[in-house]
């Protein structure tokens, strides 16, 4: 047991970071960074150190994403976090969990990091914190569905130790997926076309810069 246990944390650490290299692209500046689901099931089930260690592999990689290691920092707290409450507290409940901690100490660093660090605008700290916050839920929640729907937990637990899924658990699961992944979708589509419209006022502006220059020419 012991052995399977093992490879199943080994693949598990390395799935969190082939999925944030392999992060979709949403828009300028934003990928989707599904690493954290396997970070979470590490946290469920292997405790705080691996989870940890498991959070910082698949986040080194935003230094590749983004450009600076900032991410790091939050994306590294979100499981220490996450582990401490599982540790010391009697709920299970990763999506409440996650909720709790971008409000309390994801978003406070995000914006530290993009205000004084960065020195990036609110306009731009605000989607990305949003963001941030939208994946952390909707990763905790699949990362939730998936022991709840897979017998992933059989390769890391015995039987008599696997979770048992009640219906309360279930409908919650169901509800904050009709709520959260909308969100998500909405938020991506509303970035793109704010992204194109941008895109269309800057060619706009060049345009016009274009053709005044070809007029002051004109009349050289």
């Amino acid at each position: 047991m012991e052995l399977r246990k093992s490879i199943t944390l080994f693949f598990l650490i390395l799935a969190g970071l082939v999925l944030n290299i392999f992060a979709p692209r949403l828009f300028m500046g934003f990928n989707y960074l599904f690493g954290s689901i396997p970070v979470l099931i590490i946290l469920r089930f292997y405790g705080i150190w691996w989870g940890t260690l498991a959070g910082i592999i698949a986040g080194s990689w935003t230094y590749v994403l983004f450009g600076h290691p900032y991410a790091m920092v939050w994306l590294t707290i979100e499981p220490i976090f996450i582990g401490l409450i599982l540790k010391y507290n009697a709920t299970r409940n990763l999506v409440l969990i996650n909720t709790l901690y971008w409000p309390v100490l994801g978003i406070p660093l995000l914006w530290i990091f993009f205000k004084f660090v960065m020195h990036l605008p609110f306009v731009g700290t605000l989607p990305a914190a949003l963001m941030f916050w939208l994946i952390g839920i909707a990763n905790s929640l699949a990362a939730t569905i998936i022991l709840q729907v897979t017998p992933l937990a059989k390769f890391i637990v015995d039987k008599d130790e696997l979770p048992v899924v009640s219906m309360r658990q279930a409908i919650f699961s169901m509800m904050m997926a009709l709520v959260v992944f909308p969100a998500i979708i909405i938020m991506v589509m509303n970035g793109k076309a704010i992204l194109k419209r941008n895109e269309q006022n800057i060619i706009g502006k060049l345009y016009e810069v274009g053709k005044r220059y070809d007029q002051s020419l004109n009349i050289i």
